[in-house]
C-alpha cells in the first residue's frame, strides 16, 4: 500500500483505500465514483496526483467507522409486530420475519442462544417463553410479543454479552502477531474481532502494522 504526504495529510490511493476498508479495488471504484458517492458516503479525494486519486486516511478511517456503526445500529421491530396483545405467544417463524433475517442466520442464532437457554439465561436470543417437542427432532420455540419487540428494539447486532474484556490495550505488535497467525490476508474486520476492538482501532493498528512490516523488509 503506497502512502504519501497530500496537502499535509497522509494520503494513499484507490488500491491503498481497498486495502485499508478490506474492499475489492471494484467495489472501491464504483463506491468513490463522483455519480456514487452521495448515496455510498465515500470521501472525496483530497488531491489528483499522477492521474491517481488520493484520499485522506483519516477520511477512510472515518468512513470505515460510520459503515461499522450502520452495520450494527439498532434496527426496531416492525409496526405490524406491534399490534396485538403484549403477552400474545408468537412463533420463531413471526419472529425471524420480524428480524428480517434468512432462515440460515437464524438458526445460527438460536445455536449461539443455546447454552445460555440451557443455564436458564438470555443469550443471543431472549430465552423462549415457551417451547415444545417436534416430532421428536427438534423444539418449536415461541416469545411474547413484548419480548420480541424489545429484542429488535435493542439488538445491537452483537452476541449478547460479546464485547472487548477488560485488559491491555492492543498494541501494533498485537496486530502484526495477529497478521502471521492469520490463515488468510488480514482485514480491519478480521483484526477487529481477533483482538476485541472496534473496527476504526483495528483499521488504524492494521495500517501500522502493514507499515512496520514493510519497513523490516527494505
Amino acid at each position: 500500500m503506497e502512502i504519501r504526504t497530500v496537502n499535509g495529510h497522509r494520503a494513499t490511493d484507490r488500491a491503498g483505500a481497498a486495502e485499508v476498508l478490506g474492499l475489492s479495488t471494484q467495489t472501491i471504484g464504483l463506491y468513490a465514483s463522483p455519480k456514487q458517492r452521495p448515496t455510498t458516503g465515500f470521501p472525496a479525494p483530497i488531491e489528483t496526483e499522477d492521474r491517481r486519486d488520493w484520499y485522506t486516511l483519516d477520511d477512510l478511517d472515518a468512513y470505515a467507522e460510520t459503515q461499522h456503526q450502520r452495520a450494527t445500529s439498532p434496527r426496531r421491530a416492525p409496526a405490524w409486530l406491534r399490534d396485538g396483545h403484549p403477552d400474545e405467544l408468537l412463533a420463531a417463524t413471526t419472529f425471524r420475519a420480524a428480524a428480517k433475517v434468512s432462515q440460515g442466520t437464524w438458526k445460527r442464532y438460536v445455536q449461539l442462544s443455546r447454552p445460555d437457554w440451557d443455564a436458564g439465561t438470555d443469550g443471543y436470543l431472549p430465552k423462549p417463553d415457551d417451547e415444545e417437542d417436534y416430532r421428536g427432532t427438534g423444539k418449536l420455540y415461541s416469545w411474547t410479543r413484548h419480548r420480541m419487540i424489545h429484542w429488535l428494539d435493542n439488538r445491537t447486532g452483537e452476541r449478547h454479552g460479546a464485547g472487548r474484556k477488560p485488559g491491555p490495550t492492543p498494541t501494533v505488535d498485537d496486530a502484526i502477531a495477529a497478521i502471521h497467525a492469520a490463515d488468510t490476508k488480514m482485514t480491519g474486520a478480521t483484526l477487529a474481532q481477533a483482538l476485541g476492538v472496534n473496527l476504526r482501532s483495528a483499521q488504524r493498528l492494521l495500517r501500522l502494522a502493514r507499515e512496520r512490516l514493510a519497513a523490516t523488509q527494505r
